[in-house]
């Protein structure tokens, strides 16, 4: 819906409405929205205001005798004029909860700093906090190198351009020699370095084919397997924290809501997938969200970046939700996570 069918004051209204249910989790009522939100027009003016919301789809009366509130619609449109204004202005509050969610970092590799970020954006935002790590289909490889381990295993090692490292271990029917490791090294580097994994998920086992007669036939058939796994979107890689918050908000009082978006959640490659095609700040309410299990919820996600790959960072909750104060604690969360890949 475009703003410019709102006057100023059915925009300030719907501001003040938005901001008073989300605080209060009740229907408003045109006295409360005076004393509530300070407006400087009579309780009469301000319940016409939002009959002429409620006739333009932006609220709603569930009951004759209670109050209104706001659409997924009105939602919407708050949420759209706030970021078009300039996005949301930071407060002491969002400041706390930004420095909380530094605080609470530990140290530890990427992936377990990641998780950790999950857990303590659910805990801090009382939402579902969810982390995805970077998704590196067009991350280009710049070096791969196997190296011998005891009983038999292989670490695989590859390295993406700009210098971020992945790893898996790989368990050979015995134990082989250094010299072939740096063989097979040495002509997978010759055919692979270069190509983006996308590139090379593709094509890894056509590309390598020809290498059965110049090195040990099992050992390049078990490297170019993992290879493929190791490139591949993993919802291995996506931490999701906070479940018990979504139990606990008033809105997913049916437990037949609530079991289908816990199945969503457990279902790790299908969020992943769903995630990692949002760029950018990105909020979406109700309906606008693609999955059937969240139209109940509003999704609000920030991308990441690390060696030319995007991430997500994002919360996931009831359309009635405190968006500016989620909005920058996501922001605040992402830039955490860039500066801790750097």
């Amino acid at each position: 819906m475009n703003a410019k069918i709102l006057t100023e004051r059915e925009s300030q209204v719907l501001h003040a409405l938005v901001e008073a249910h989300v605080e209060t989790g009740a229907p408003v009522g045109s006295r409360t929205l005076c004393r509530r939100s300070g407006l400087s027009i009579s309780s009469a003016t301000v319940r016409a205001t939002l009959g002429r919301l409620e006739e333009k789809g932006l609220a709603e009366q569930r009951h004759t005798s209670a109050g209104r509130i706001p659409t997924d619609r009105g939602y919407r449109l708050y949420v759209a004029q706030r970021m078009r204004d300039g996005g949301f202005a930071e407060d002491t509050e969002d400041t706390r909860l930004a420095e909380a969610l530094r605080e609470h970092l530990q140290e530890g590799g990427f992936q377990e700093i990641l998780a950790q970020l999950a857990h303590v954006l659910g805990d801090v935002s009382h939402q579902l906090g969810v982390v995805m790590a970077p998704c590196f289909e067009q991350g280009v490889l710049q070096r791969l190198e196997l190296v011998g381990l005891e009983g038999g295993r292989i670490l695989l090692l590859v390295t993406i351009r700009h210098g971020l490292v992945r790893s898996l271990v790989i368990k050979a029917d015995a134990q082989t020699a250094s010299r072939d490791l740096e063989t097979v090294s040495r002509l997978l580097n010759e055919r692979l370095a270069g190509l983006t994994l996308a590139e090379i998920r593709g094509s890894v086992q056509a590309r390598l084919v020809e290498l059965d007669r110049l090195a040990g036939p099992q050992l390049i058939q078990a490297v170019s397997r993992h290879i493929e796994d190791l490139t591949a979107p993993n919802g291995a890689e996506l931490h999701v924290a906070g479940t018990h918050n979504i139990c606990l908000k008033p809105e997913f009082h049916d437990p037949m809501q609530v079991a289908a978006l816990m199945a969503l959640v457990e279902r790790r490659q299908e969020l992943a997938r769903l995630l990692g095609s949002r760029h950018g700040m990105v909020i979406t309410i109700g309906r606008e969200n693609r999955a059937a299990a969240m139209r109940m919820c509003s999704v609000v996600t920030s991308s990441y970046e690390v060696a030319g790959a995007h991430g997500v960072i994002g919360i996931i909750g009831p359309t009635r939700m405190p968006y500016g104060r989620l909005v920058n604690l996501v922001s605040a969360a992402a830039d955490q996570a860039a500066a801790l890949a750097g």
